[in-house]
Parts: C-alpha cells; structure tokens; sequence
C-alpha cells in the first residue's frame, strides 16, 4: 500500500461526549454526507445543559448505524443510553424512527431535520416526533431550543 493511498484511509473514531455528564442525553447523528461540521453550529448551544453524543460518519459507517436501526439500537445498548433526545438528519432520520419502533423506551423524542419526503416514509412509532427542515440547518439555535423543549419532562 503506497503512502498516498493510506493517507486517504479513514479509521473509526471513538464516539464521543461532550457537556454535562448528568444531563439528559442527546444524540447527534447526520446524513449520508455526515460530516461533523453538521452539527458545530449546534452543539455549543446544548453542552450546557445535556450529555451530548456524537458519533462522526467514520464511526457511523463503521457501526453501520446510518442503515441500520438495529445497529443504532446496538450502540445505544453498548452507550448505556437511554430516554435520549436524537437529532437525526436525512437517512439517519428513518434509522431513528426505526430504531425507536424496535425499542422505545431508548428515546423520549425524535429530533428529525429533513427526514425524507416530507417525512412521510417514516414508521409509525409511540414515541414523539418533532420534523424539522433542511433549512433549519442553518439556525442551530431554533434547532436547541426545540431539543431542549421536546427533553423537558
């Protein structure tokens, strides 16, 4: 293997926490673009007050958590999480919704910003759902204020 070749290589990172240990957990997961740059904007505005839990698009397709709800349900099992918030962005937003049909008692909400056509591809599930736009994207605070909102008991 040529050094230009291993450059390009990416291995997993671990997932990883940032915020209040104590607080409510809330899970970042983004598109199929995934790129951690997706959620910077937000972050800040939530570390204050939750546990939040990124896993960035090399862990995710490691995991195969970006298709797969049993492997997402794998990693909230292997995290020890439950009663989370998930922020789910395009594919992700029907793995969560998947995911929390299998196993509801992981999730308090679904936090879904751009999750298909109109969202209407999504399962049913008992847990609630908020839906948010792709340009919602661009406000990280709105989208804080409506995950700290949907987390409050």
């Amino acid at each position: 293997m040529t050094s230009a070749t291993v450059a390009h290589v990416r291995r997993p990172r671990p997932v990883r926490f940032l915020g209040r240990p104590a607080g409510r957990p809330v899970l970042l997961l983004s598109g199929p673009e995934g790129r951690p740059e997706t959620w910077r904007g937000l972050i800040p505005h939530l570390t204050a007050d939750h546990l939040v839990v990124l896993a960035d698009q090399a862990e995710d397709a490691h995991l195969g958590v970006h298709e797969d709800p049993g492997a997402l349900l794998g990693l909230l099992h292997r995290l020890d999480l439950t009663d989370i918030v998930l922020v789910a962005h395009a594919a992700h937003a029907r793995t969560g919704a998947l995911a929390a049909q299998q196993d509801p008692s992981r999730f308090r909400v679904l936090v879904l910003v751009s999750p298909g056509v109109d969202g209407r591809d999504l399962p049913p599930v008992s847990v609630p759902i908020l839906r948010l736009e792709r340009h919602d994207l661009l406000d990280p605070a709105r989208i804080a204020q409506e995950v700290r909102r949907s987390a409050t008991p």
